[in-house]
């Protein structure tokens, strides 16, 4: 069985549907729009692969929450099973934009079946996250990824951006 509507009923649901989600909620126009410019909380770890556990993403949520309250900038941390052969900095920066990484931001984006990553930093972190920083980075994070030791990796990258951070303000 088919379903038809009217174009009419069907602007009237959905317009009904709208209102009934704003509704009972009590922020300000501001926080609605702060909701909608940040689908995603600024400290954030992203695993699509189920590869850490929960112990692990709770410490790299506090470390990403602690180094955006210290220094303004956000680093997402985000691992995936595979690019689907395209360039790592291209899925990272569609990371950047649809995750709503602020434009001081940066994204840590590992690809585990492709073994690849990337360290990408959003337009306006390209001063303090410049190429030669995220060549060693990213280097450093390999040496541990090639010893097994992904959490160390991960960890490594933190630590070289915080002390990078440090050093520039």
């Amino acid at each position: 069985m088919a379903i038809r509507t009217r174009p009419a009923a069907a602007i009237a649901l959905a317009m009904l549907l709208a209102l009934g989600a704003c509704g009972g909620s009590e922020t300000d126009s501001g926080e609605a729009a702060e909701q909608v410019a940040q689908p995603y909380p600024p400290a954030t770890y992203i695993d699509d692969t189920a590869l850490f556990d929960e112990a692990l993403q709770a410490e790299l949520g506090e470390r990403l929450a602690a180094l955006h309250a210290a220094t303004g900038h956000e680093l997402r941390v985000a691992t995936m099973l595979t690019l689907d052969g395209r360039p790592v900095d291209e899925v990272a920066q569609a990371y950047i934009t649809e995750r709503g990484i602020g434009q001081s931001g940066a994204l840590l984006l590992i690809a585990m079946a492709d073994e690849e990553l990337g360290l990408v930093p959003a337009p306006g972190a390209e001063p303090w996250l410049d190429p030669a920083f995220r060549t060693e980075a990213e280097a450093l994070i390999t040496a541990h990824f090639d010893d097994n030791d992904m959490p160390g990796g991960i960890r490594a990258a933190l630590d070289a951006v915080e002390a990078r951070l440090a050093s520039a303000e």
